[in-house]
């Protein structure tokens, strides 16, 4: 797996958009695909705030409590590719408290046979 830099396009001053997009662009490799595991972390929290474990049509969820809620758009896709489609989050209506460093942590489950 290639993990590219979680990227946001320019910085921004509050109050000047109602959603945030923050991209995490990773590539796989055959054998890594369907074994996803695409965590979200702000500043820095050790719990994550979103997962998603792609595959079987699951969409992210939030992991509670968080600050986020009501905030994420869990139904944003920006890829049809099923272990990229929700590589993305769109944060709606971002408040002061969300400011910060956010980031992304790709991992893979490894199967043992």
């Amino acid at each position: 797996m290639e993990i590219h830099e979680a990227s946001l396009e320019t910085p921004l001053e509050f109050g000047s958009q109602e959603e945030v997009i923050l991209h995490c662009d990773y590539d796989l490799r055959e054998d890594e695909r369907g074994q996803l595991d695409i965590k979200w972390y702000f500043n820095d929290h050790v719990v994550p705030f979103l997962q998603w474990v792609p595959g079987g049509g699951r969409r992210p969820q939030l992991i509670e409590p968080t600050l986020f809620h009501g905030h994420i758009d869990l139904d944003f896709k920006v890829d049809e590719d099923e272990d990229k489609a929700y590589r993305s989050i769109r944060i709606l209506e971002p408040t002061l408290e969300m400011s910060g460093n956010y980031y992304c942590k790709v991992s893979h489950f490894f199967l043992i046979v």
